[in-house]
């Protein structure tokens, strides 16, 4: 629990700062609107296409890589379970 306090309290101290440099209302506008940040001038309507939807292609890239590492992990894992218990004898005391 301290521990999760403490990330929370990181967290909001980090908000803080950044809201103090106005980053959020910064960012927004360069998504919503393409603005450059420090400059008067804006990004023509297809780049900011472009970035988008680079931006999200590498993001399902990410995420669909990652999935599928995890898939191959729990298959190798899945695999050696099985190979363990074929080589166990089938009768462990079948002489008595």
């Amino acid at each position: 629990m301290r521990k999760t306090i403490n990330i929370f309290t990181l967290l909001f101290f980090i908000w803080l700062v950044l809201d103090t440099f106005s980053i959020p209302s910064i960012f927004v506008e360069f998504l919503l609107v393409g603005r450059l940040p420090g400059m008067n001038t804006s990004l023509s309507p297809n780049l900011m296409l472009a970035i988008m939807a680079s931006v999200t292609g590498i993001i399902v890239f990410e995420s669909l890589a990652r999935h599928i590492s995890v898939i191959g992990r729990i298959r190798r894992h899945f695999i050696t379970i099985v190979a363990r218990q074929e080589r166990l004898p089938r009768r462990r005391f079948s002489r008595i």
